[in-house]
């Protein structure tokens, strides 16, 4: 009998202690320092909703442009998304801004490429714009936490017809 506790004991201490060293090594999954929300608005839109998920400042680099590509079979097609007007002479924006965690940072997309032709009478070059087209497409954004390491994240999103 007395045989009996001392291996049941011994069996429930090697249980205990190997259920503990488990728990003692997984290690929880690590999140994106940031992530973009994608909608498509009723007025044929897309806006994106950049968030600070990190512990920390993370600042956003080019955040003034729509970095969007098309995916055509393996490679990726950056597409042509005018951020200021055509002749227009526009401010140089800041180089990047700041997002404090948890903050947000919206952009929208009419969903229509768009560049400047040729110059019309006027001394203005044309604004040239094509609706994009069906496919699988993502939007990148350059974000850094220090100032030594710059970053791409890229969030896919489908545009249907």
């Amino acid at each position: 009998m007395h045989t009996k506790i001392v291996l049941l004991l011994t069996i429930t201490m090697f249980w205990s202690c190997s259920r503990q060293q488990a728990a003692k090594t997984s290690t929880p999954q690590k999140l994106d320092p940031i992530k973009i929300e994608v909608n498509f608005n009723p007025d044929k839109s897309a806006e994106f909703v950049i968030t600070n998920q990190s512990n920390s400042l993370i600042k956003i680099f080019e955040h003034y442009k729509l970095a969007i590509e098309k995916q055509d079979g393996d490679n990726w097609i950056p597409l042509r998304i005018l951020h200021c007007p055509c002749g227009a002479p526009c401010a140089r924006p800041a180089e990047f801004i700041v997002l404090q965690q948890g903050e947000n940072l919206n952009k929208k997309w009419n969903l229509d490429e768009s560049w400047c032709g040729d110059t019309t009478n006027t001394s203005i070059p044309e604004t040239i714009t094509k609706p994009a087209q069906p496919g699988i497409y993502r939007i990148g954004v350059l974000y850094g936490i220090s100032n030594r390491e710059i970053n791409t994240f890229y969030n896919e999103f489908t545009l249907k017809q």
